[in-house]
């Protein structure tokens, strides 16, 4: 048995992120130890926080000409659930699925197509209110996932 198998403490955790993973370039993943901590963004109670952060640009609003040119950084902390850290690659795993799942968010903000007066429209874009149209059935939910943006449970 390696000891990619030994189960971790969020002490071990934290250095094994901080000191001994690489990911996707401009991906930066840290992570800190901290009294027991839980964070809206996905509703967890634990002791190690990781934060994904990647430099970026602004999504809000294209210029005319579509592109996007303010730059940004995201910056994203989670609370790491105990089964993330049953071993190294369940929390790298755990950390990877959290990076796809940013990344997708980040897609959805910059997918747009021109309207005909020039304006450029999102039709996936996480942060509307989508009221009244047709994100709030569940054909549309299916398909393109919860408008809510929430971390659907199969990927939790």
């Amino acid at each position: 048995m390696t000891d990619s198998k030994v189960p971790l403490t969020p002490e071990a955790a934290a250095g094994f992120l901080n000191q001994e993973t690489t990911w996707a370039p401009g991906w930066s993943v840290t992570a800190r130890t901290s009294p027991w901590a839980t964070f809206a963004s996905n509703e967890v109670l634990s002791r190690l926080i990781v934060t994904l952060a990647k430099v970026s640009r602004n999504s809000s609003e294209p210029a005319a000409d579509g592109t996007y040119s303010e730059p940004w950084t995201l910056q994203f902390p989670l609370a790491v659930p105990d089964f993330a850290m049953k071993d190294k690659d369940a929390l790298m795993f755990w950390v990877l699925e959290k990076i796809n799942w940013c990344d997708e968010h980040e897609n959805r903000e910059f997918a747009r197509y021109r309207q005909p007066d020039g304006s450029w429209y999102a039709p996936f874009h996480p942060h509307r209110g989508y009221y009244a149209d047709q994100s709030q059935t569940a054909e549309w939910q299916a398909q393109y996932r919860d408008p809510d943006d929430k971390l659907i449970p199969g990927r939790k």
